[in-house]
């Protein structure tokens, strides 16, 4: 059995096309599928999947699924404008976030890494968030800044890269360091910074308004 994921949309079409992705792949195994937030707890409940891919009409379930299944790494599929319903699903406990325009590809790959424990970061959705997070109230951005003023200088740029959604080798290649250093990097980040993943360390850094 490959990684087991679930499927939630309100759209039959839509949860057939991600399933033949993931298939197509060879190595997910999707072990349910639903329509809604309520569906998509119950599909949680009994089959613990080790990914839940879910679009904005299961939100509202983000925290009862937490509840009842810890363990599953929920990543929320929305439209680039859908910003202002995104972060409450991030702050409750998703994973991540991409484009339900994006492409197949896209789609593997971030099952992949949230499988292996990491968050993910659509750049398409991320541009749109911007806006949003860097507009928080003037406590969040000084609380922000006074956390990231315990990071390096190398580690400030780390953190910019990871707020603009880039992976570890992307930002490897844009720091031209190998990466295995950007890894320790983003460890040391997260661990000074306080943050469980990736999704809330960007945040954190566009409170701070890191990237301008």
């Amino acid at each position: 059995m490959g990684i087991t994921v679930g499927i939630v949309d309100d759209e039959a079409l839509f949860r057939t096309g991600v399933r033949d992705a993931l298939e197509q792949a060879g190595e997910f195994d999707v072990i349910g599928e639903a329509r809604d937030g309520t569906a998509a707890v119950e599909l949680a409940k009994r089959h613990v999947p080790q990914v839940l891919l879910m679009n904005l009409a299961g939100l509202a379930s983000v925290e009862r699924i937490r509840a009842f299944t810890p363990d599953t790494r929920i990543v929320v599929l929305a439209a680039p404008h859908a910003h202002e319903q995104v972060v409450p699903a991030l702050r409750a406990g998703a994973v991540g976030f991409l484009c339900k325009t994006g492409k197949a590809a896209d789609l593997v790959h971030a099952v992949r890494v949230v499988a292996a424990g990491d968050a993910i970061l659509s750049p398409a959705v991320t541009r749109s968030l911007v806006e949003h997070i860097t507009k928080g109230s003037s406590e969040n951005r000084d609380h922000a800044r006074r956390q990231i003023a315990q990071l390096s200088e190398r580690e400030r740029s780390v953190l910019a890269h990871i707020a603009k959604g880039l992976g570890n080798v992307q930002i490897a290649r844009a720091m031209a360091l190998s990466e295995g250093s950007i890894k320790a990097h983003v460890s040391r980040v997260l661990g000074k910074l306080g943050c469980d993943n990736r999704v809330q360390a960007a945040m954190l850094a566009r409170d701070a308004e890191l990237c301008g």
